[in-house]
C-alpha cells in the first residue's frame, strides 16, 4: 500500500514489467530513469507522500549533476523522464499503491518541432579548410599561431562515429581497437556515458584513418587521452564548442547559427 518505499515499489514495477515480457535493455532504461527520479525526491519518502512537485522538479533537473559534464536537460530528456515516471505512477495507481497518480497535475513537456541541423560532406570540408586558412593567416602575423589541428581530428572522428562531445574527450587509447575497427565508450571516474550505457562503436573510413595517423605519430600508452591540444592537455568541453562555432562562422555555412559541435552527431545519423 501507500506505506511502501519508492525503491520497493520501483522494484515491484520492474518485476511486473519483466513478467510482461519487456526487453532487458528497456528495463535497464526504466530502472536507470526511475532510480534517478528516486534520488531527486526527499530521502526515505513513502509512495503515499509522492507530490506533483517531486515529478516536476525531476523533469527539469540538470543532467549529470555535480559532474564536469553537467548540463540543462534537453526537450527530449524532459519528455522521456515524464514518460517513465508517468508509466510507473499509473501502474502504482492501478495496483492501489497510491490513491491517485500525482502526474495528472504535472503538465507534459511539449515537443519541439525544430529540425536538427546537420552538416553535408561539403560543409565538413569547408570547416576543416577554415581551420587551415585561419592558421595560415595567423602565421604571417605577430603573436601566437592557433594550433587547432586537434579540433580538425576531433571533427573527423565525431562525424565518423557519432560520439558525443563528452565521450570524445573521455576517450583513452585503450578504448580503441584499431585493428578490429572499433572503440568502446566507457564510464570512468568523473564521466558517465548517457544513461550509464557503455557501448561499442564501429570505426571506419576517415575516422579510423585519422585515429591511426594519430596513434602512429605518438605510440601512446593505453591510459593516455586520445584528444589533446597543442600543449598536450585535454581540451575543456566549452572550448571545443567555442572553437567549433568560431570555425563554422568562418566557413560562412548557411545555417551556422543553428550548428553546434553536437551537430556532428546528428550528421552521423543523417548520413547513415
Amino acid at each position: 500500500g501507500g506505506n511502501e518505499t519508492r525503491g520497493d515499489a520501483i522494484e515491484r514495477f520492474l518485476e511486473a514489467k519483466r513478467r510482461d515480457g519487456l526487453q532487458e535493455s528497456t528495463l535497464d532504461g526504466d530502472e536507470y530513469k526511475l532510480n534517478n527520479w528516486n534520488r531527486h525526491t526527499p530521502a526515505g519518502a513513502i509512495m503515499r507522500d509522492v507530490q506533483p512537485d517531486h515529478v516536476h522538479s525531476y523533469i527539469r533537473a540538470k543532467v549529470n549533476e555535480g559532474q564536469a559534464n553537467e548540463s540543462e536537460p534537453s526537450n527530449a530528456t524532459k519528455r522521456s523522464r515524464y514518460r517513465h515516471v508517468r508509466a510507473f505512477l499509473s501502474w502504482a495507481e492501478e495496483n492501489e499503491v497510491v490513491d491517485e497518480s500525482p502526474v495528472e497535475e504535472v503538465s507534459k513537456p511539449r515537443k519541439e518541432k525544430k529540425e536538427k541541423a546537420f552538416l553535408q560532406l561539403e560543409d565538413v570540408k569547408k570547416i576543416l579548410r577554415a581551420i587551415d586558412a585561419h592558421r595560415k593567416m595567423k602565421e604571417d602575423q605577430p603573436g601566437p599561431t592557433p594550433q587547432d589541428t586537434w579540433l580538425k581530428r576531433m571533427i573527423r572522428v565525431a562525424v565518423g562515429t557519432g560520439l558525443r562531445r563528452g565521450e570524445i574527450l573521455n576517450l583513452q587509447w585503450g578504448d580503441l581497437d584499431l585493428d578490429a575497427g572499433r572503440l568502446v565508450v566507457r564510464n570512468r571516474e568523473g564521466f558517465t556515458a548517457k544513461n550509464g550505457n557503455e557501448r561499442t562503436v564501429p570505426l571506419r573510413g576517415d575516422a579510423l584513418d585519422t585515429l591511426q595517423e594519430m596513434y602512429e605519430a605518438r605510440t601512446p600508452l593505453d591510459n593516455e587521452p586520445v584528444f589533446v591540444d597543442a600543449d598536450g592537455e585535454v581540451p575543456k568541453p566549452d572550448r571545443v564548442s567555442k572553437r567549433f562555432k568560431f570555425y563554422v562562422r568562418k566557413a560562412k555555412l548557411s545555417d551556422r547559427e543553428e550548428l553546434s559541435f553536437h551537430s556532428c552527431r546528428h550528421t552521423t545519423g543523417s548520413w547513415l
